[in-house]
């Protein structure tokens, strides 16, 4: 787990929203969770939630109970909590 105090965050690009990068970055994120705590993507936050609802649905991932959670400034994702996503929405 990241020190808040003493960390800096990680912006990691969406890419194309219809693509495979939001599903590549969500797996990611359940993958290694407290490695990929203080990482922030930044894309479009109903495109990673969509993402997210059907990785979901089909059982992938291990995702279960993870949420998208927009962020006003890409320093927040430090103090996410683990199963949360934050997203940067441009």
């Amino acid at each position: 787990m990241m020190n808040p105090a003493t960390a800096l965050p990680v912006a990691v690009t969406m890419g194309d929203p219809a693509g495979i990068g939001p599903e590549i970055i969500l797996k990611a994120f359940a993958g290694d969770a407290p490695v990929m705590q203080g990482c922030c993507v930044v894309g479009n936050l109903s495109a990673m939630r969509r993402a997210l609802e059907r990785l979901q649905a089909k059982g992938l991932g291990g995702l279960g109970g993870w949420t998208c959670e927009p962020v006003a400034s890409i320093g927040e994702a430090i103090h996410m909590s683990l199963g949360q996503v934050p997203v940067l929405n441009v």
